[in-house]
């Protein structure tokens, strides 16, 4: 189950949160199985050029193993 909300800050600029909870989840990396799995984020695009954005993203998600934090930056351009 999962829901999240965006606003338009401006014509260029997205500001979004969501939250998402799963009984469990399977790690991409480890292949771990994990229960009760509770994810946080909030994010923001900024659209620099046609086709082109820097998006900032930051998770919290919260498992029976612990709590873990994701920060990700990236640049995208669609050809």
């Amino acid at each position: 189950m999962s829901g999240d909300v965006s606003w338009a800050l401006h014509r260029d600029i997205t500001l979004w949160a969501g939250s998402s909870y799963a009984l469990y989840s399977v790690d991409a990396f480890t292949g771990e199985e994990r229960d009760r799995v509770r994810t946080y984020s909030i994010g923001l695009k900024w659209k620099v050029s046609k086709g082109s954005s820097i998006d900032v993203r930051f998770m919290l998600e919260d498992n029976s193993v612990g709590t873990f934090r994701v920060f990700d930056f990236g640049f995208r351009h669609a050809f």
